[in-house]
């Protein structure tokens, strides 16, 4: 889920082309594959290869003068901040352009833009189509494009467009921030489109893409290290190894047979049960966090830290932040946050400021506010369920589930399925199974075999959870998944009757003689818990 304010992604390098009001630059994607690109002969000038937007003296012909003043005027007006009154005076300019100009381009570019802060997807999409044919070789549409796909659940053409503009202007792609290509990354992770995930890793590798999170470029690397195994490109593999800082990415490649040919390497790159590389990713997220009070590194930091299992040090920074005064523009990223402090207040047993933590939160990002509010109004019904208190989690999570249809494409398709999944579970949790069964169906229709596990589980059928997770190890794309599933868990348990079924149930299926043998020749238990070699603080 996305920060929901306007912030209409018009690339920031087509509205400094015009030195406009520019309304914002969130902004990613493409034009899908099959999108006819006009003769570039045709209306476009001589100018460098590599490049975001024509310079303003080359967009417009001399007849079309006085309709470029009238759109730069309209855009660095008061109606350039406002999409509602903007889009009809740009449809009133467009109605002025009838050939197949570059200005024509530029203006459907920025129509494109407000059509999609307005959620109004499918009219932004063929006003961004046109302006990528009419602007052929520049990647500030298909920067522009590239946000209004992901924004509308076209991932995949995402990833296409931005792979395509980083081929015309790498400068300017090196440039976007983690937000976006995290959140890329993680709606094609949701569909299993992994053959795309690996080459949009790969490109943004190669350009020099570095990101400012703690583990942006680990991420990358870890892509692109099965990218190359899957290739056979064995030494490629070894040469992205020290490039890898998250531990979990480590640990997954340790338990899968496809990667035994660069075991070593992991490992003496990581250290005994990863204590090396813990260490050097702690120290990384703390320093960054501590540097300047960023908000997005404090998530980073918090993310780490869950990972590590050192909940006192998350409640220990993070809590005080949630006792003063919260500004909704400000201290967004707070959001992401919450969940992990409220896990963590949990597992010590402090439920009632766990949930408080959501009560503050609440006051700050009502339901409705946005569409990343829902970070804490999908999370909440979870932390209810866990503190055995379905009745309350099911008007929270059904009050979550109605609001999130108001927000379309800015909702991950796994975020929806994972809001059916927490109903499920809590209508299970209520002996209300004919009900469950429909949440269960949208849940299970999406996410990983770990994820329809977890739901059979969680629905009282254990015999199904196994068979889920056997499916899953026949199939390539789901084997990574399966694999992490059956590894040893060493963290504590949060203590409620609940929480101790649940884990007591994936311990039991962890177990299986039919899931190790049909893992056996694909995967290995490693002796080790992810968590176990990071350090801890004495408590």
């Amino acid at each position: 889920m996305r920060n929901a304010r306007w912030n209409a992604p018009l690339h920031a390098a087509a509205c400094a082309a015009l030195v406009c009001a520019c309304p914002g630059s969130s902004s990613v994607l493409l034009r899908p594959s099959d999108a006819p690109v006009l003769d570039q002969t045709a209306d476009a000038p001589e100018r460098p290869a590599s490049s975001a937007m024509p310079p303003i003296d080359q967009l417009a012909r001399p007849e079309e003068q006085a309709v470029l003043a009238e759109f730069a005027r309209a855009m660095g007006g008061p109606d350039g901040r406002n999409p509602k009154t903007l889009l009809p005076v740009l449809d009133r300019i467009l109605a002025k352009l009838p050939r197949p100009t570059m200005l024509r381009g530029y203006v459907q570019l920025a129509r494109a833009a407000v059509f999609g802060a307005l959620d109004r997807h499918a009219e932004a999409i063929a006003a961004v189509e046109e302006s990528i044919r009419l602007l052929p070789g520049y990647a500030g549409p298909l920067l522009t494009a590239a946000g209004i796909y992901i924004y509308s659940n076209n991932p995949g053409l995402a990833s296409d467009a931005l792979i395509r503009a980083s081929e015309i202007d790498p400068q300017d792609v090196r440039g976007l921030p983690d937000y976006e290509t995290s959140g890329l990354l993680g709606r094609l992770d949701a569909i299993r489109d992994q053959k795309r995930a690996r080459l949009l890793s790969d490109r943004l590798l190669a350009i020099g893409w570095t990101g400012s999170g703690v583990g942006s470029r680990s991420q990358l690397a870890a892509m692109a290290i099965r990218q190359a195994m899957t290739e056979g490109d064995v030494t490629r593999a070894r040469s992205l190894v020290p490039s890898l800082l998250e531990p979990g990415a480590t640990y997954q490649l340790l338990a899968e047979r496809a990667y035994e040919a660069i075991w070593p390497d992991l490992e003496k790159w990581a250290g005994p049960n990863l204590s090396n590389q813990w260490t050097l990713y702690l120290t990384e997220a703390r320093k960054r966090w501590l540097a300047g009070g960023d908000l997005e590194r404090g998530a980073d930091y918090a993310s780490a830290l869950r990972s590590a299992g050192d909940f006192d040090t998350i409640i220990a920074e993070f809590l005080p932040l949630f006792d003063k005064p919260l500004d909704r523009q400000h201290d967004w990223q707070l959001l992401f946050i919450a969940p992990k402090l409220v896990n963590a207040l949990m597992t010590r047993g402090r439920t009632d400021d766990a949930l408080g933590v959501y009560k503050k939160a609440s006051q700050t990002w009502p339901l409705g506010s946005s569409a990343n509010a829902l970070n804490l109004y999908a999370n909440e019904p979870n932390a209810l369920l866990y503190a055995d208190r379905p009745a309350e989690a099911l008007a929270k999570i059904d009050a979550a589930i109605k609001d999130s249809h108001r927000w379309r494409g800015e909702i991950n398709v796994d975020a929806i399925a994972g809001m059916h999944q927490t109903r499920a579970c809590v209508l299970h949790a209520l002996g209300r199974d004919a009900e469950a069964a429909v949440s269960a169906s949208i849940a299970g229709q999406v996410g990983h075999a770990s994820q329809r596990a977890e739901l059979a589980l969680c629905m009282g059928k254990p015999a199904g959870a196994e068979a889920a997770l056997l499916k899953a190890l026949a199939v390539p794309e789901e084997r990574t998944a399966a694999i992490g599933f059956m590894q040893l868990d060493n963290s504590p348990v949060i203590p409620t009757a609940f929480a101790r079924k649940r884990r007591a149930d994936i311990e039991a299926l962890r177990r299986s003689p039919r899931l190790l043998a049909a893992l056996a020749p694909f995967g290995r238990i490693l002796p080790f818990a992810l968590s176990d070699g990071a350090p801890k603080p004495a408590r």
